[in-house]
């Protein structure tokens, strides 16, 4: 009985196989499985015992026989009978011995159609996605972060000894700097030291969010806040970074409505959804960010006081690019070497007279704008060396800031006053030629007597101001405060 149990198990599984076909050393076929039987659109009776070669139209079975070798994942093609088109199936074919001699051979099908062989493909590839981001994750964690902050200047090593002395803390911290500095890059740093990084780290631009939404972003809201609210309601950055970190980036853009909102999250650690009326938990470490002087904008009514106290327990300024020059050849062979692994090209080098070049500009765009030149640069030469013939752009752009300047430094020599008031250049250095030609100082000559004559156009109003130079109110404000220009004879 117990035999007789056993034997029905078997074949049992054998019926469970996909298309299962088993021959003898001569190559009759002494069995195979109902489902192969129907594929083939043939009934069992007249398979048993016949050649396969009659049976199964194509097969390897004989030279399986032959070479005693194995066949495994052989793509084979056969005419579905059930579905009546041909199928691609996967077949091995396994040889069967017995004391050394080849007695049999057996084959079967592990996926019976593309689609199958697409879902393992598309899950594999799934599985290896997987791991290449885990195994980067983790290299990331070990490595230093501020490691892969590129600069030795005796600026930038200031700055990364202040950040590994607080980042362990809960302090606030308060960013600031131009334009591309890399004020991004620092607050990542900061929290990948803390013990807080391996919670959420989530960063919102202040500037890029409309007023509207800005409010639910930050806060979140619940169901029915407002028209086209989610019926579950909405968590706000606050709440997705609890245990982790918050970047406010542009801070000095935020309504001074939504700062009296802020600056009760930061005090009472709880946050409150939109159309919500009770209050939520959170335990952040928020980090802001800005490039405007926001102690003018506090003087000036369009900053809380209170909150500027609040946020900026400590403040890290970072430095820009034309400040710490002797970074540049460090910067632009790291840029280098990421855009040849982005780009699987094989640009060899910088030659030196380029990296002069690059170190007589000024970069009012800061390390992104070196950034971007080095890879335009890397593209013009996927497999050679960058040399000076490649840079006539750069040094257009160069030229052009040297005839501003000059246009500049002209026009506030003819100029009997200026009703708004700058500290940082006297009109008796506005008129000198800068005979030591040095294009930083000249830049800036050019950029502060080209604010003044915007003030004074624009009567004082400094987002009019703004308008007629192009520039953004918070950049102003920025170039402002490093020129030491103030308002004294208006009041916007």
């Amino acid at each position: 009985m117990a035999d007789k149990n056993r034997n029905q198990l078997i074949m049992a599984a054998l019926e469970a196989m996909p298309n299962m076909v088993l021959v003898d050393r001569g190559g009759s076929v002494i069995y195979m499985n109902r489902v192969y039987a129907d594929l083939l659109g043939k009934d069992l009776k007249d398979i048993i015992g016949k050649d396969v070669e009659d049976v199964i139209p194509g097969t390897r079975m004989r030279e399986i026989l032959r070479t005693g070798k194995a066949e495994i994942g052989d793509i084979m093609t056969l005419h579905d009978h059930r579905q009546d088109k041909d199928v691609r199936l996967v077949c091995n074919r396994l040889p069967l011995f017995e004391d050394g001699e080849i007695i049999g051979a057996t084959a079967v099908t592990t996926f019976e159609s593309d689609s199958d062989l697409e879902r393992l493909y598309t899950e594999m590839e799934k599985i290896k996605r997987e791991n290449r981001r885990y195994r980067e994750t983790i290299e990331h964690l070990q490595s230093d972060p501020l490691g892969r902050v590129i600069g030795s200047s005796p600026a930038m090593r200031e700055l990364k000894a202040a950040i590994r002395e607080f980042a362990a803390s809960n302090l606030t911290v308060l960013l600031t700097g131009e334009t591309g500095v890399g004020k991004e890059v620092f607050a990542a740093a900061i929290h990948e030291l803390s013990p807080r990084r391996l919670n959420n780290y989530v960063k919102i631009n202040c500037a890029a969010i409309p007023r509207d939404l800005l409010e639910s972003e930050l806060f979140g809201y619940e169901e029915g806040a407002f028209t086209g609210a989610r019926k579950s309601g909405k968590a706000g950055r606050f709440e997705l970074a609890d245990k982790g970190t918050l970047l406010l980036d542009e801070i000095g853009e935020m309504p001074l409505d939504l700062q009296a909102k802020l600056l009760r999250v930061l005090q009472e650690k709880e946050v409150e959804r939109l159309g919500g009326t009770r209050p939520r938990k959170v335990d952040v470490r928020v980090i802001c960010s800005t490039n405007v002087n926001i102690k003018e904008m506090v003087r000036n009514g369009d900053f809380r006081e209170d909150l500027y106290y609040r946020i900026n327990t400590l403040e890290l300024a970072i430095p820009p690019l034309r400040e710490r020059q002797e970074d540049i050849p460090a910067l632009c062979y790291h840029f280098l070497r990421k855009f040849n692994i982005e780009n699987n090209s094989r640009t060899a080098g910088i030659a030196d007279d380029v990296i002069e070049i690059l170190q007589s500009y000024s970069w009012p765009g800061n390390v992104r704008e070196l950034e971007h030149v080095v890879e335009r640069l890397a593209f013009k030469n996927p497999e050679t060396i960058i040399t000076a013939e490649d840079c006539s752009f750069l040094i257009k752009r160069i030229k052009d800031g040297q005839t501003a300047a000059a246009a500049g430094l002209a026009a506030q020599a003819k100029a009997p006053e200026t009703l708004a008031h700058g500290q940082g250049f006297t009109q008796e250095k506005a008129g000198q030629k800068n005979p030591s030609g040095n294009l930083s100082l000249q830049r800036d000559e050019a950029e502060h007597d080209a604010i003044l004559a915007a003030l004074k156009a624009a009567g004082g109003n400094r987002s009019e101001a703004a308008r007629i130079l192009g520039i953004s109110r918070s950049l102003l404000y920025n170039k402002m405060k490093k020129y030491k220009i103030t308002l004294k004879y208006y009041a916007e």
